[in-house]
């Protein structure tokens, strides 16, 4: 049965309120249970879908009263449009079949449908961030546990592959230097290797920063400090720098928000824990020695493979081929001899971005975020407004190394954009919440 929920918690049926509990884990869990399938579809977007439709009218009377939804809606359509001339130029023009480009059509509905069902959580379901934060937590302990140091190691990984072996990279298998070195060195949580879990640690610093200026508990910076250690165990260089970010920023809150002896107290609390952080870092350096290097395959391939990704974009603007791409490969290579750039995409969100929505895309893009950040700077208090540049530029900062991005496969980041909104919902109908 399609219906509107009521606008208020208080009003909503009891097995609403367990359908958004139910939503909470999926979103909590998402890239947890990938592979496990029903026909062709994985069985956790399946019932994202039944959702979806139950919900669709209350979706569609907050897009009607959303001017911010509303351009979140015309931008979908667009990318689709995007993808079709892709899809027309890719077969007509360079007269190859490629299915891939389907398969990023049923991504972005997948995704933009996940978009407004968080977004419909966060105003219905009270507590929801905290909700998500504390079914995702388990997850994140496992991580935590699964560092080389730690006497309870091989208990974590035995854990991960013996229920969670679903969403697995075969190691022995690849050829990505990163992904072979992240057997029980780079901890990985219960996710397919390490770079998802960087994704979602980026937008869970989000969600608890943002708690933070919310409610001004202590507990939620320590939770940012638990982040940031498990950001270290997975010994992957951006989302250091994405944690580095946004804890610098909420530090600078936190002190200039509280009295002289509290900042006295946390200080020395603080540098007590740097002391005894780069003890730990020096005592143990050969299992941190991939984040102190930067000599590394990984890291020397990563301009070579950005300008190759660069060049594939502007050279076919209306949508590269994979042959076409392939050769723009070989050329790059006889310049860089990058032997990266033979065997992977520009390891750029923002660039992958433009290779998957054409060259047009990415001015899309450009303009898209300018008019939202325009329109939240005009209705958000500064103090919030900072906030969400920072957080967006924390997520920015970790997707500039990676290929992923908020509408190029990742679906948890869809929790930025409707915080986005959800804000902006609070600030103009004030009736939202948390």
């Amino acid at each position: 049965m399609v219906r509107t929920i009521n606008l208020s918690i208080e009003k909503m049926k009891y097995y609403e309120k367990i359908i958004l509990l139910m939503l909470s884990f999926l979103i909590a869990t998402e890239g947890i249970f990938v592979g496990i399938k029903m026909s062709i579809i994985d069985i956790h977007r399946f019932i994202e879908i039944i959702i979806f439709l139950y919900f669709i009218n209350t979706i569609i009377y907050e897009i009607n009263h959303s001017k911010l939804l509303r351009i979140i809606f015309r931008f979908q359509l667009f990318l689709f449009l995007l993808l079709s001339l892709k899809l027309f130029t890719v077969t007509f023009i360079y007269e190859e079949i490629s299915t891939s480009i389907f398969w990023d059509m049923a991504r972005l509905f997948l995704m933009f449908m996940l978009f407004y069902l968080i977004f419909i959580y966060l105003k219905y379901m009270k507590n929801g961030l905290r909700i998500i934060l504390l079914f995702n937590f388990p997850i994140m302990l496992i991580a935590f546990m699964q560092f080389n140091l730690f006497p309870f190691s091989d208990f974590a990984w035995d854990f991960k592959n013996t229920y969670f072996a679903n969403n697995s990279v075969d190691l022995a298998m690849s050829n990505d230097a990163d992904t072979q070195t992240a057997f029980r060195t780079r901890v990985i949580g219960l996710y397919g290797f390490s770079i998802p879990l960087a994704y979602i640690l980026s937008v869970n610093m989000i969600m608890t920063a943002y708690l933070y200026l919310k409610s001004n508990n202590f507990i939620y910076i320590l939770y940012l400090v638990f982040l940031g250690v498990i950001s270290i165990f997975t010994l992957t260089r951006s989302i250091l720098l994405s944690w580095f970010v946004i804890m610098s920023y909420i530090l600078f809150k936190f002190f200039k928000n509280t009295k002289f002896s509290t900042k006295v107290v946390s200080f020395i609390i603080l540098l007590i824990f740097s002391i005894f952080a780069v003890n730990q870092f020096t005592s143990n350096s050969s299992s941190f020695n991939r984040l102190s290097g930067v000599e590394d395959a990984s890291a020397a391939g990563r301009i070579p493979l950005a300008l190759t990704g660069t060049y594939a974009m502007v050279s076919y603007p209306f949508g590269v081929s994979k042959n076409a791409y392939d050769d723009i490969k070989k050329e790059m290579f006889q310049i860089y001899h990058q032997t990266n750039i033979l065997n992977f995409t520009s390891h750029n969100g923002i660039i992958q971005f433009g290779l998957t929505y054409t060259l047009i895309g990415f001015f899309v893009l450009a303009y898209f975020l300018m008019n939202i950040f325009r329109i939240l700077r005009d209705t958000l208090d500064k103090e919030m407004y900072i906030f969400m540049l920072v957080a967006f530029f924390t997520y920015l900062v970790n997707a500039l190394f990676h290929n992923n991005f908020i509408f190029v496969e990742d679906y948890y980041s869809m929790i930025i954009l409707a915080l986005l909104v959800y804000e902006y919902d609070l600030n103009t109908k004030n009736r939202g919440l948390l």
